[in-house]
């Protein structure tokens, strides 16, 4: 466990429950691991769960980066509604026929498969993007929902995982990866519509994030543990790792350019005895710092 004298910089992965937001999930590691430098890196709506990535400290500003990583997750998509928020938790708007292809595993593929690849994506009008100012979320609710314009995402795949129908009700699990940016709830309403009905996310499990997996996510209830669950953070935002000799973390620690080992041609997270110092970019044959950490970041296996 940690020390409030000792806590150092790191990335760790938190299997978020269901009905917190992910701002809920830092005050909880904030708490736990007695900082209040700590952040996450992509929002998950209450009603999710699974992958939150957090940064400690330092960490916290390789964020940026993590969030514009590509990201998978499990979805349940109920038809024969269409509700405001394009998810569970909101309240329904229209209510339409369920076709019988709906119940077609082989029309169901046919029918994800029209969102595989580059496609313009119109954000849910319950969401955090801000237009003049205002977040769409907060006019939503004020009864006067922005108009959105649409926005080039990727789908990498979407796989029907099974169909299911309960009573009334009948859903499609879908296994999608996609880019940064793209709304698993926008999905869910326009396959509702290419269907020829209307659909909403029921559930919604986000399974990774940047390579990390929902096996490597901690518990709320380990989350003072945290640190021994520590991410490598190049691994984690897909960098390359140059382990520093003596003299070159000399040079690192005061910024000084250096001419390194072996050439280089793409930046690297400079380690120095599994910490990473910083993230430096090559110039002629030296390498020279584009950015340093003010703590080290603990966990790099290079």
């Amino acid at each position: 466990m940690i020390s409030r004298t000792n806590i150092p910089s790191f990335l760790f992965a938190l299997n978020k429950p269901k009905g917190l937001t992910s701002h809920d999930c830092v005050d909880l590691a904030r708490r736990a691991l007695h900082t209040k430098k700590i952040g996450h890196g992509g929002t998950l709506d209450p009603f999710a769960t699974g992958v939150l990535l957090l940064g400690v400290n330092s960490a916290t500003k390789l964020l940026g980066s993590i969030s514009k990583s590509s990201k998978t997750y499990t979805a349940t998509i109920t038809f024969g509604e269409q509700r405001n928020t394009d998810d569970i938790d909101g309240e329904v708007t229209q209510e339409a026929p369920l076709p019988d292809m709906l119940k077609n595993k082989e029309a169901a593929r046919k029918a994800l498969s029209h969102f595989v690849g580059h496609i313009s994506q119109v954000p849910p009008a319950f969401s955090a993007i801000s237009k003049g100012g205002v977040r769409a979320y907060k006019a939503a609710r004020e009864g006067h929902a922005l108009a959105l314009e649409a926005r080039e995402v990727e789908v990498f795949s979407a796989e029907l995982v099974e169909i299911t129908e309960e009573d009334s009700s009948l859903s499609w699990v879908v296994s999608f990866d996609v880019s940064s940016g793209c709304y698993i709830r926008a999905l869910a309403r326009d396959i509702g519509r290419f269907c020829k009905s209307a659909a909403y996310v029921s559930a919604l499990e986000r399974t990774s994030v940047s390579g990390v997996a929902l096996s490597e996510a901690i518990l709320a209830k380990d989350l003072p543990r945290a640190f021994d669950f520590a991410l490598d953070p190049l691994y984690t935002i897909g960098l390359r790792g140059y382990e520093l000799s003596d003299s070159e973390f000399k040079d690192v620690l005061v910024g000084r350019p250096f001419k390194p080992r072996e050439k280089m041609s793409e930046n690297v997270g400079v380690v120095y005895e599994s910490d990473l110092y910083g993230i430096w970019a090559p110039l002629g044959s030296n390498l020279q710092c584009k950015q340093n950490f003010s703590q080290p970041i603990a966990g790099c296996c290079v």
